[in-house]
């Protein structure tokens, strides 16, 4: 049904979209996308905290990282080293 319905092709073009501002360094324009999805998954999660990090948002990014365990969302190895990185620039 989620699929049919477009769900996650929806999710996909808004990751996508994030993950563009991110690398443009618009870090606000990624948090307004961001803040529109309403069930991110592991890879929008993990897109958006490594983001953060690259564009030296290291406490930002930590504070999602938090979110998203309290989400439920189990991190990956990406995610961990992310958020490890984040941690290392502080």
């Amino acid at each position: 049904l989620m699929v049919k319905s477009g769900f996650e092709s929806a999710l996909a073009s808004q990751t996508s979209l994030l993950t563009m501002y991110l690398r443009c360094g618009l870090v606000d324009d990624s948090l307004r996308v961001f803040k529109c999805i309403k069930h991110p998954n592991q890879v929008t999660w993990t897109s958006f905290i490594s983001g953060l990090v690259q564009n030296g948002r290291e406490e930002m990014a930590l504070a999602e990282f938090r979110k998203m365990m309290r989400d439920s969302t189990k991190p990956n190895s990406f995610t961990l080293s992310s958020a490890l990185r984040g941690c290392s620039n502080l």
